[in-house]
């Protein structure tokens, strides 16, 4: 049974930590991203959760999924004697928590906020991804089909426009 890091007790005796890092495949995704969050744990506390691995966990659980073009490759180190493990998804996720790390506070919550709401965060500034949650909060109001059409219509305008 996985471990809900939204619903765990900090003040409980057991070591969670343990407990999360044996059922976890990813451990070491978790306590790289912990590591790049170190200078903003105390914040994170509040908007995450207060244990540094479960914030990083947390972070990770509301970025989007592997895609599909994500998958780890190995290749040959030069000499061939050795191999390296290349993961575009752990590059990826290690992007966004430093780019994250690098948000003021406030800029921090309106990500946090947002993918909650299911709205995904790649790693984009604050000023475009307050866009893509204006735009996003539109369509929702018009309907997708409607949002569609008038996106499509603004589109056709641009490219007649010359």
């Amino acid at each position: 049974m996985p471990i809900d890091i939204d619903n765990i007790n900090p003040a409980d005796p057991r070591d969670e930590r343990d407990e999360f890092l044996e059922r976890n495949p990813r451990q070491t995704m978790e306590e790289r991203v912990a590591k790049a969050f170190q200078p903003i744990h105390r914040e994170l506390a509040d908007l995450l959760h207060p244990n540094p691995t479960f914030a990083a966990a947390a972070f990770i659980r509301l970025l989007e999924p592997p895609r599909e073009t994500e998958r780890p490759t190995t290749v040959a180190i030069r000499g061939g004697d050795r191999e390296r493990v290349i993961d575009p998804y752990v590059d990826r996720v290690l992007q966004c928590a430093r780019r994250f790390r690098a948000l003021a506070r406030g800029a921090r919550e309106t990500v946090v906020n947002g993918m909650r709401s299911g709205i995904p965060w790649r790693g984009d500034d604050i000023g475009f991804y307050l866009r893509v949650l204006d735009e996003s909060e539109r369509m929702t109001e018009m309907g997708v089909d409607s949002y569609r059409r008038e996106a499509m219509a603004k589109l056709g305008g641009l490219l007649h426009a010359r």
